[in-house]
């Protein structure tokens, strides 16, 4: 089975938030399952976990190459990793 592909260009993931009451993955996003992400250009900012992992960027099992990206002030409320 091949892995899910994906290219973002200057995508802007900005100011989401998840809740739920254990284990929710990535505020900005979930990358996860053999998966393969190219993102060039745009930001990953101001993301928030309620109780789980990753407030920007969730990376599980899977690649993620960036370049000209910025990621800034994503949090976890409760859990792990907050970039």
């Amino acid at each position: 089975r091949d892995s899910a592909r994906a290219q973002l260009v200057r995508v802007v993931l900005d100011s989401n938030r998840t809740f739920g009451t254990g284990n929710v993955p990535g505020g900005g996003m979930s990358i996860t399952n053999g998966a393969v992400v190219t993102m060039t250009g745009g930001r990953v900012n101001h993301n928030t976990v309620q109780n789980g992992w990753g407030g920007g960027v969730r990376l599980l099992g899977a690649s993620l190459t960036m370049d000209s990206v910025t990621i800034r002030g994503n949090r976890v409320l409760a859990g792990a990793g907050g970039g």
